[in-house]
């Protein structure tokens, strides 16, 4: 239902993710998934966690948008929650019909009323120069 994130890139990140459930019952989980001055993200507390929604949400890839409004499942098991995607429940977006390039046009047989007198002078080279 929301999805917000905190904090820096270079410095501790935290995000945070809305849900509603079926039954309008919501609930919030904030997610550490990047810890300052770490080797690795592995070393984020929630890291894992997070790759888990994301594959939850969009199946494969991480497309790190578009979070709210994605239907995905969600079960508890050991007191920690599981996701898993739904995709018949999130059909893919419309593709743009594909643009089609303009017409050429062919060039103008008049000149413009604001056509600047220097183009139309007339140059004679001197072969001999």
């Amino acid at each position: 239902m929301d999805y917000a994130d905190e904090g820096s890139p270079f410095a501790d990140w935290f995000e945070t993710f809305t849900f509603r459930s079926e039954d309008r019952h919501e609930f919030t989980r904030r997610l550490h998934v990047l810890k300052a001055n770490t080797q690795s993200a592995d070393d984020a507390p929630d890291y894992y966690l997070k790759q888990e929604i994301a594959r939850a949400a969009f199946g494969k890839g991480n497309p790190i948008k578009d979070w709210v409004g994605r239907i995905i499942g969600v079960t508890e098991e050991k007191g920690e929650l599981v996701f898993w995607y739904l995709p018949d429940e999130n059909p893919p977006p419309d593709e743009p019909e594909p643009a089609t390039p303009p017409e050429p046009v062919p060039p103008s047989v008049t000149q413009p009323d604001d056509w600047p007198a220097w183009m139309d002078v007339e140059y004679e080279y001197d072969e001999e120069a």
